[in-house]
C-alpha cells in the first residue's frame, strides 16, 4: 500500500501516490441487463461500489455518435454528462465481420482555470460476450478528499499536464475558463474494455485535486 503525503510532495507525487495505491478489483458487472439498442448507458452507482461523479470543477463530459465507413450509424447523444455518476456504454456488435464500427467523441473536461489535467485509460483484454453487460469498472477505490478512483493499477496517460508519466505538455492546461476540449475516436470492433477518468486541480480540497467522473466503453455480440 502506498501512502499519500501531503507534506512536502507536489502535484506530480500526488498524482503518482494516487494511481499507485493497490485497491480491491470492485464494481463489476452488476448482473446482466438485456440492451434494447445501441449503445445503452448504464450508470455505475450500484451499492456498495457506489461510483465517483461529475462536480461543477472536476467534470469529464462527452458525447458520442457510431459511424462506419464514414456513414453515421446512430445519432449523437452523451455517453457522461456534468453533474452525472460514472457511467458504462455498451456498443452491440451488429457485424463483427463488416466495416470497422468507429465510436466518434467530442467534449471536454472542466477543472480549476488555468491548472494542469491528467486524463487517464485502463485498457484491458476482452473477448466480445454473448450475453449484455450491466455496469463494468475495473476497479473502486476511495481515495480520502479526492474521489472514488476507478481504473486499473497500471493505467496509460493520455494527456498529462503534471509531468507524472511523461514530459510536460503545454496544451494539457485548461483556458481561462476552466475548459479543455476533447475529440477523438475509438475502434469498437477491438475486443479491449477501455475506461477513462481524468485528475484536476482543486484548491478547495487538502489535497489540491479532484477526481472526474469515469467513463467504460464495452462492448458484445
Amino acid at each position: 500500500m502506498v501512502v499519500v503525503m501531503s507534506i512536502g510532495c507536489n502535484a506530480s507525487c500526488l498524482v503518482a501516490c494516487i494511481v499507485a495505491l493497490a485497491f480491491p478489483v470492485g464494481a463489476g458487472a452488476q448482473g446482466r441487463q438485456l440492451v434494447p439498442a445501441p449503445p445503452t448507458r448504464f450508470f455505475n452507482n450500484v451499492l456498495p461500489y457506489m461510483s465517483q461523479f461529475n462536480t461543477p470543477g472536476a467534470s469529464l463530459h462527452l458525447n458520442g455518435w457510431v459511424t462506419r465507413q464514414g456513414v453515421l450509424v446512430n445519432m449523437p447523444g452523451p455517453l457522461i454528462a456534468e453533474g452525472e455518476h460514472s457511467v458504462t456504454v455498451v456498443w452491440t456488435i451488429p457485424d463483427p465481420a463488416g466495416p470497422a464500427n468507429i465510436l466518434e467523441f467530442s467534449g471536454g473536461i472542466e477543472a480549476f482555470p488555468e491548472s494542469p489535467v491528467l486524463l487517464l485509460m485502463s485498457s484491458t483484454p476482452g473477448t466480445f460476450d454473448p450475453g449484455a453487460w450491466g455496469p463494468w469498472l475495473p476497479g473502486s477505490l476511495d481515495v480520502p478528499q479526492v474521489g472514488m478512483y476507478h481504473l486499473g493499477p497500471h493505467p496509460i496517460a493520455v494527456i498529462d499536464g503534471f509531468g507524472t508519466f511523461r514530459p510536460f505538455e503545454p496544451q494539457s492546461i485548461t483556458d481561462a475558463s476552466g475548459s479543455m476540449p476533447l475529440t477523438g475516436g475509438v475502434n469498437l470492433d477491438i475486443p479491449r474494455h477501455l475506461t477513462v477518468q481524468a485528475v484536476v486541480v482543486d484548491p478547495t480540497t487538502p489535497l489540491g485535486l479532484r477526481l472526474t467522473g469515469a467513463l467504460a466503453i464495452t462492448k458484445h455480440l
